[in-house]
């Protein structure tokens, strides 16, 4: 195990006793997530992380919105888009339009 995630992996272990009772729930459902992940899955998790980590703030934030949709879709919705091999990306409502002149019509803007 890189030294990395194995302190990692230690830090949440020494935090865990204090945790409450949502937190250690929380912990145990993503461990139990992460052990179901094929290596390769696993890896692309990663890669995916890392990524991230440089985006943009602004485009971060974005993402975590896309999420948060997602997460709050009931399960069999989220099976659907899973099975579907759609994004979280998609599930978020269109950004609202930009009005440089909210005075004018959309048509005198032109």
């Amino acid at each position: 195990m890189e030294h990395v995630r194995r302190k990692q992996w230690l830090m949440t272990a020494e935090r865990y006793p204090s945790m409450t009772r949502t937190e250690k729930e929380r912990v145990q459902k993503r461990m139990r997530d992460w052990v179901r992940l094929t290596p390769e899955q696993r890896a692309k998790a990663r890669e995916n992380y890392r990524g991230i980590k440089h985006l943009p703030e602004a485009r971060k934030e974005t993402i975590k919105k896309k999420w948060s949709a997602y997460e709050n879709l009931p399960d069999q919705d989220k099976q659907g888009v899973r099975e579907r091999h759609k994004s979280a990306i998609l599930l978020a409502p269109p950004p609202a339009p930009e009005s440089a002149n909210s005075d004018e019509p959309a048509s005198a803007a032109r």
